[in-house]
């Protein structure tokens, strides 16, 4: 919620999808026909929740917590950039031990990561 609401005060229109109490299945459905239609770009979401989510369109994945292994990384990493599109994702790390998991896994995937201190 305190990204979703640092996105919108930005100008970035964005969605948010969750497990647990506060998600209901309508929620799931109109936020994927934000993405199939192109309403926005950006979409906040727990691992579970983004599951299965048709976004042909969608620009960023943005990962607050790491997936400790490279299929799960992949898997998420998967939903931007389809088509031959662009795509960014976009791994926030809290600690040395975490800052390393995005450079294991880019090795092991064959893949690009930048790290980027922010101030």
């Amino acid at each position: 919620d305190i990204l979703m609401d640092r996105l919108a005060k930005n100008g970035i229109a964005a969605a948010s999808l969750h497990g647990g109490d506060k998600s209901q299945k309508m929620d799931r459905a109109e936020v994927s026909k934000a993405l199939r239609e192109g309403y926005v770009g950006v979409v906040v979401a727990t691992e579970l929740a983004a599951r299965g989510l048709d976004a042909p369109l969608l620009t960023h994945v943005i990962n607050m917590d790491l997936p400790t292994d490279a299929s799960h990384y992949a898997h998420r990493a998967g939903r931007c950039g389809r088509g031959g599109r662009p795509g960014v994702v976009i791994n926030f790390t809290t600690g040395p031990k975490d800052r390393n998991v995005p450079h294991r896994l880019a090795d092991k995937l064959g893949i690009d990561v930048y790290a980027v201190d922010v101030r």
